[in-house]
């Protein structure tokens, strides 16, 4: 593909952008979803993707399907150590 409409949902969209980035003649349209500046992400998770990714790509499955990270009374791993 030569040139595409990107886009990108919640850590998508962080994806979208480092393409976009990387790729700008190669970008026609950026969209950005439920985005945040800076977004806040886990510790642990960014450690587990520099070192041990299959760990790292199991932990975003996990708690993409958590239903205790939803409830805003008890926010799931992801809102728990993290960076802003």
């Amino acid at each position: 593909m030569e040139r595409a409409f990107v886009a990108g949902h919640s850590m998508g969209s962080l994806i979208a952008l480092d393409f976009a980035g990387r790729y700008p003649q190669r970008t026609t349209h950026l969209a950005l979803l439920a985005t945040a500046m800076p977004m806040a992400v886990s510790y642990t998770l960014l450690d587990a993707a520099l070192h041990r990714e299959p760990e790292a790509i199991g932990m975003v499955n996990q708690w993409s399907h958590s239903t205790f990270a939803a409830k805003l009374s008890y926010p799931g791993p992801p809102a728990s150590g993290c960076t802003a």
